[in-house]
């Protein structure tokens, strides 16, 4: 048996020491500051053969995340599995620019929910906000629902939809939405071949679900209502002439910490 520094200072076939670390932390249910503390402690041959088979599954190129079953983002610890995509830091942009405007939505819609990200961070972000978060996998809705169950967040409405179908609230302050948007194709694929392919493709150049979002948002906004959607960074430039060509006003695009358009916001135009 080894002890928690050796199985670490082991050789794991270059598998990060960092991923290495979060596995230990999984199994053991403990932080990673008590690792370092209790690092002489011995392994159980039951915990080593857990380790070993979540080791293998990562050589394999199943995402850490699907692995332990859960995934950081924002504030909040989140539930995932292979029905949903794995919530990333790019995301993080959408909350960050919404915290920095102005508004205080009291009704909020998410898009495409997935694990529920989004729509449980901005609920948390704004307790007096009804919620409603949509996706049209009813696999991803009850990670959604578990995660939402786990922050106590009863305010979040979750619906089975394809995106505004059976959407009957017209008065939403705010929509989000991370949409599918990489093209069919594309050679980044190859890296995510275990996330839900109909959460990651849309057809004519991975602009198909953003343009039915973009046209179709500003029938479920009140007047001055703000849609902000996540996209490709190479495709700035068409997501913002869909946002221009109907009529949303002070169109912005959103730039990521290494400067790459990653988001693109606009105002339902108050006369439309």
């Amino acid at each position: 048996m080894n002890t928690i520094a050796q199985w670490l200072a082991s050789e794991h076939r270059g598998i990060p020491l960092a991923v290495r670390r979060q596995l230990l932390t999984h199994v053991l249910e403990q932080s990673t500051a008590w690792l370092y503390a209790h690092d002489d402690l011995f392994l159980t041959s039951q915990q080593t053969q857990q380790l070993n088979q979540y080791l293998k599954h990562y050589s394999a190129g199943k995402p850490l995340a699907y692995i332990t079953g859960e995934q950081a983002f924002w504030d909040v610890q989140l539930k995932v599995n292979e029905h949903t995509l794995i919530p990333r830091p790019d995301t993080e942009l959408i909350i960050e620019t919404v915290l920095e405007l102005p508004i205080k939505p009291k009704q909020i819609l998410d898009l495409g929910t997935g694990s529920g990200a989004l729509a449980i961070v901005l609920a948390r972000l704004f307790p007096d906000s009804a919620v409603t978060a949509t996706d049209i996998s009813p696999e991803a809705l009850k990670v959604a629902r578990k995660n939402a169950q786990i922050y106590r967040l009863n305010r979040i409405q979750f619906i089975q939809s394809h995106w505004f179908s059976k959407i009957t609230t017209h008065d939403f302050d705010l929509i989000v939405s991370n949409p599918p948007y990489i093209e069919p194709g594309d050679l980044h694929l190859e890296d995510l071949n275990h996330e839900p392919i109909n959460a990651l493709v849309a057809e004519q150049r991975g602009l198909a679900d953003l343009k039915i979002i973009i046209e179709q948002a500003a029938d479920y906004l009140q007047a001055d209502g703000l849609l902000v959607v996540e996209h490709g960074y190479n495709q700035q430039q068409a997501v913002f002439e869909l946002f221009t060509e109907n009529k949303y006003r002070q169109v912005q695009s959103l730039f990521d910490i290494e400067q790459r358009p990653r988001a693109t916001l606009g105002y339902k135009n108050r006369f439309c």
